[in-house]
């Protein structure tokens, strides 16, 4: 028959070993809402802002003073969120998820702490990705003006410039709309048919 002095110890050492136990299994919560998520704006396609509220206290009632961070839960159904990011920052309240295809898609969060224990799963919020918009449409260039198809020279007088004809450019043709004199535009020099021996490396005609 074991000493009642061993027997004390041994039950002492199994009452010290079931406290540690439940103090490592105590689960973080909060009082009403768990974690509070939510989804801000996002101003990139492919992007979801995610913004929260980390809990408050744990289930005994005592403040979580071992908060270690959280986990992002997201798939492209309430019930299937099977991709996961973990946030080691408990001090972080917002995060940016990128690389998300165009569609619905749906996310919860977790907080954990030192000890590993997890919150309950907060609520499942959702998000609607939209694809890139299409770029503005550029600015169409000027082209040489149907019955205004002179091709012109520049040439400079004491009193400014002149314009003398050197031949005809199509209609239609594209003209380049960063080099203007006049309110006429430079035009390419192949498609000029020319009228006489004067081809000028630059010429003009009259575009919109």
């Amino acid at each position: 028959m074991w000493p009642a002095s061993i027997i004390g110890a041994s039950a002492n050492l199994v009452a010290q070993r079931q406290m540690r136990s439940r103090r490592l299994c105590k689960r973080i919560t909060s009082a009403v809402t768990l974690i509070t998520l939510a989804v801000s704006t996002s101003l990139r396609a492919g992007e979801s802002a995610l913004e929260w509220t980390a809990p408050v206290q744990n289930t005994d009632g005592s403040a979580p003073t071992n908060l270690a961070g959280f986990r992002i839960h997201y798939g492209r159904a309430a019930d299937q969120l099977s991709q996961t990011i973990t946030i080691n920052n408990p001090a972080l309240s917002t995060y940016l998820v990128e690389g998300l295809g165009t569609g619905q898609w749906y996310f919860a969060m977790i907080a954990y702490n030192t000890a590993g224990a997890e919150s309950v799963r907060s609520g499942v919020v959702s998000d609607t990705i939209l694809a890139d918009p299409p770029p503005p449409n550029a600015p169409m260039a000027p082209v040489v003006r149907p019955g205004a198809t002179i091709a012109y020279t520049i040439v400079k007088r004491v009193n400014g410039f002149v314009l003398l004809p050197v031949g005809t450019v199509p209609a239609n043709t594209q003209c380049d709309p960063a080099q203007s004199v006049n309110g006429r535009y430079v035009v390419p020099r192949a498609a000029v048919t020319w009228s006489g021996s004067t081809r000028p490396d630059v010429v003009v005609a009259d575009c919109s």
